[in-house]
């Protein structure tokens, strides 16, 4: 039987076999996950929906043979519906609202064997870096309780950095796997756009909004994929793979690749030490592993990119909040929506349908001058993040006065993230490095369109080189 020490040690692949091996049962592994989560989110609050009889219930429908079966699952509080659950996207206006059905995601989990137990904690819209928010309170990092997990999709990063879970499911419309993923020291890769469906709905944010997870191994990321990947009849985007299994892929050597790096914030920023040097360190790892490594980045303004993403995802948040509005029959409160969510909305409140068009404009003109770099270059490699994980507070704020000076917090907190959203590319963070504080630094590599197979074999052959496994076993809670 796997004991509630031993259960954290495996990640979830590894749980699979056991099942599969007749080792261990699917109560037993789920059991495990609640003890764990019953002791541990009070600490953390990353879980902020919790139904462990649904996923008890749900033992008979596990297949042995699946890819995860009795996996324990959470998903978070944000693109994704559960049939019976709230969707709330971290806001107080949409904390009444139910789902009516599974979006298309969920029911690929449940078919590959994984037992759904919980909803983790997003801030408002998915809208800050960090996920603290009025309706469920702060996120808190395992590594350091006093610091963020990142956001938005730090509820699912702090529950798998624990252990509660072996992975977590995200989604990120500026960041927001990547960010929570650097911040507590787990790989987290953003597919290219349209490889994961957002059915039965529209894309996120217009297609800058993308889903997938963040696990504690590679070969779980590729796994998943394997099984949630595809085009779903009425997708505005369809990526064609080449028909490789991205965990085969993640099984296999890279060819050798030619990676551009920058240590510079895109929008001239500073960038701290501790990120430098995780750079610094990779680039040596790189070169060791026998890739080329060259200073060399993308041309595009940061700032003009970031407005124009800004535009487009807020219209769809302002989108969503006149639908909700119009289903509750009321005007909206003071008290809906959070002081910078107000903020945001009221400085985006005049751009017109021409100003949208307009930004559409801009970021394919930005994706087709990446496509230049990347005629020469495999990946290109950057600081996940300008910072180490910063304090609770920091990325918070709740009074009107402050709002845009959070905003700009922020930008200057996530200078590389967007880029990967605006341009559809693929973009992972891998947990190369962790500072003296021990707190997690990651790094990000961004692809090509499509190139998750090689991206997964890059990070696979990192993780065996320097493998970050037994760091999760520093975490005390």
């Amino acid at each position: 039987m796997v004991t509630f020490k031993e259960y954290s040690n495996y990640d979830a692949l590894g749980l699979a076999e056991l099942v599969q091996n007749d080792d261990v049962t699917p109560k037993e592994i789920l059991e495990a996950a609640l003890s764990k989560a019953e002791t541990l989110n009070p600490k953390l609050n990353a879980i902020v929906d919790y139904f462990p009889e649904e996923a008890r219930s749900a033992l008979g429908n596990v297949k042995q043979d699946s890819s995860f079966a009795g996996v324990p699952m959470l998903i978070k509080d944000l693109d994704a519906d559960i049939k019976g659950h709230a969707t709330t996207h971290g806001s107080r206006l949409f904390k009444t609202h139910k789902a009516e059905e599974d979006c298309e995601l969920v029911k690929k989990y449940r078919d590959a064997g994984l037992l759904i137990f919980g909803k983790t904690n997003a801030p408002e819209f998915g809208l800050n870096a960090s996920t603290e928010g009025l309706l469920f309170g702060a996120c808190k990092n395992p590594w350091n309780l006093n610091h963020s997990t990142g956001g938005s999709s730090g509820g699912s990063a702090a529950a798998v950095a624990a252990g509660i879970i072996p992975m977590g499911h995200a989604s990120d419309g500026g960041g927001s796997i990547r960010i929570p993923a650097s911040s507590c020291g787990l790989f987290g890769l953003k597919p290219s756009r349209g490889v994961i469906s957002f059915a039965p709905y529209l894309e996120g944010w217009g297609g800058l909004d993308h889903m997938h997870v963040m696990t504690r191994s590679v070969r779980d990321s590729a796994a998943l994929l394997d099984e949630t990947a595809g085009y779903v009849a009425g997708d505005f985007h369809r990526v064609m793979p080449d028909g490789e299994s991205y965990l085969t892929a993640s099984q296999t050597l890279p060819r050798k690749l030619k990676i551009g790096f920058t240590r510079q914030s895109p929008s001239a920023t500073p960038v701290h030490a501790d990120c430098v040097e995780a750079v610094d360190r990779t680039i040596k790892l790189l070169q060791d592993l026998g890739h080329t490594v060259e200073e060399q980045s993308p041309q595009y303004s940061a700032m003009d990119l970031a407005y124009h993403c800004a535009l487009i995802g807020i219209s769809f948040v302002r989108a969503e909040i006149n639908a909700r509005l119009q289903t509750l029959g009321r005007n909206l409160q003071n008290d809906d929506l959070e002081i910078a969510t107000h903020g945001l909305l009221d400085v985006m409140q005049h751009s017109s349908a021409t100003d949208y068009a307009t930004a559409l404009k801009y970021i394919n003109q930005t994706s087709r001058q990446a496509a230049l770099f990347y005629q020469q270059y495999d990946l290109w490699l950057t600081p996940t993040l300008a910072q180490p994980p910063a304090e609770l507070g920091y990325l918070f704020c709740n009074k009107a006065e402050d709002a845009l000076n959070l905003y700009e917090r922020i930008s200057s907190y996530t200078p590389f993230t967007g880029f990967g959203n605006a341009t559809g590319l693929p973009a992972m963070s891998v947990p190369l490095h962790w500072n003296k504080n021990n707190l997690p630094v990651g790094v990000q590599f961004v692809g090509r369109s499509g190139e998750e197979a090689l991206m997964f074999a890059l990070a696979a052959q990192l993780e065996n080189a320097q493998p970050w496994i037994d760091k999760y076993k520093e975490i005390k809670l």
